[in-house]
């Protein structure tokens, strides 16, 4: 039986937390969480500390940890984001640049189901 690999991006986050949580639940699966944790001080980490997952990746090292992986990974699960400085206008406000609101990371709209 081959392994059915579930990769989430943002895992140790608040809503990425809780779908790892749940996913864990399904002794078929291997959850495999990609996260930074480098504030440990801010206690992210017990997000997950309390799920049996399988492995955890940090950013940097995702493609490769992919690429070793690709054949028997399932599903991704893309919770995280990349941080990026924030845009600044003309006048020198901020603009986010953050894709979270609606877009997807090349700025196209998302598709939302209905």
């Amino acid at each position: 039986m081959s392994r059915r690999i579930v990769f989430v991006t943002g895992g140790a986050g608040f809503i990425g937390s809780n779908i790892v949580a749940r996913l864990c639940e399904d002794r078929s699966l291997e959850v495999v969480v990609c996260d930074r944790l480098r504030e440990a001080e801010l206690g992210k980490w017990r997000n997950i500390a309390k799920h049996p997952i399988a492995d955890f990746v940090e950013p940097e090292a995702m493609f490769d940890w992919l690429e070793a992986h690709w054949s028997d990974v399932e599903l991704v699960v893309h919770m995280g984001r990349y941080p990026r400085p924030p845009s600044r206008t003309p006048t020198g406000s901020s603009i986010p640049t953050s894709p979270s609101r609606g877009t997807c990371s090349h700025g196209a709209p998302t598709v939302r189901g209905g």
